[in-house]
């Protein structure tokens, strides 16, 4: 029973997930995966940055779904927002997070935002749904949009204007609602449909599971689609010259974007499209700022 005890304590101790030695350990996104097409365009700092801050946003976004009881997904999420208190304290302990600290300033002013991912992972892991497009869009920043805004401003925004800052931001969104209209055209997390969204189209009195079989399922799903290509638009100058790492995201989901727009529930992009428009973004880009990160 001591001995129960002891080992017992010592698992409780310990970060809520099975960390490996390095950060490199967690450097291998998954294959085919758009965050890999992304960090293909990349390279150094930023590509290892990059790669790190998508480990991470996975890691704290699946701690809920690793378990059936709440309360231990609940003791997870804590220990993570205590993690990036130490990250931003200067003492972080799990590998992600010490790979991290190297490559992002101590005072930038966007660090703590990583706490962002830690109450989207607690509002998933209560299956809340949004009321309307501009919580679905909150939901898809905290989700997208403070990863990808580290990502791209390490070190905080260098302009009072912060264009990184609101390409990110806008990227973030759109990146995000590209990834939300993909799962529920595949019928998984159909709560994400934001609640006004569902009235309109004549859902709410549809059974989810039957939400497929219908039409104005298809144009709900384009009326978000939509919403993400505004996001894109409202910041076109920032995102074209802002950063590499923002410019390939938004072109990968705008690709996906337009694709949904046209088509609904059956729309999705071609690899080849993705590559495409992530290549062109990568060369105008670098065109615009050859003396940043990429050359």
């Amino acid at each position: 029973m001591k001995a129960t005890a002891r080992q017992t304590t010592r698992t409780n101790r310990r970060a809520p997930d099975a960390v490996a030695d390095t950060p490199e350990n967690w450097m291998q996104l998954p294959a085919g995966s758009d965050e890999e097409l992304v960090a293909n365009f990349l390279q150094g700092d930023p590509e290892r940055r990059f790669r790190l801050l998508c480990a991470l946003r996975d890691t704290i976004l699946a701690a809920t779904a690793q378990s059936r009881d709440p309360a231990i997904g609940a003791v997870k999420l804590d220990w993570w927002r205590q993690e990036i208190a130490r990250l931003i304290a200067g003492e972080p302990r799990h590998p992600l997070t010490s790979g991290l600290a190297p490559l992002l300033s101590p005072d930038t002013p966007f660090l703590p935002w990583l706490e962002e991912l830690v109450i989207c992972a607690e509002s998933l892991g209560r299956r809340e749904a949004p009321e309307s497009v501009d919580q679905l869009r909150m939901y898809c920043f905290r989700r997208e949009g403070a990863v990808l805004t580290l990502a791209a401003a390490p070190q905080g925004d260098e302009s009072h204007d912060g264009p990184r800052r609101t390409a990110a931001r806008h990227a973030g969104i759109a990146w995000g609602l590209a990834k939300t209209t993909a799962a529920l055209a595949c019928g998984r997390q159909l709560f994400l449909l934001p609640r006004d969204v569902t009235a309109d189209a004549g859902l709410d009195g549809v059974p989810p599971g039957r939400w497929k079989e219908q039409d104005a399922f298809r144009r709900a799903l384009e009326r978000l689609a939509d919403a993400g290509l505004q996001e894109l638009a409202r910041a076109g100058p920032e995102i074209r010259s802002a950063s590499a790492v923002t410019a390939v995201v938004a072109a990968v989901s705008e690709t996906h974007l337009t694709a949904r727009r046209r088509d609904g529930a059956r729309g999705s992009a071609h690899p080849l499209q993705s590559l495409w428009r992530a290549w062109r973004a990568a060369r105008r880009q670098a065109r615009a700022t050859p003396d940043q990160e990429q050359p």
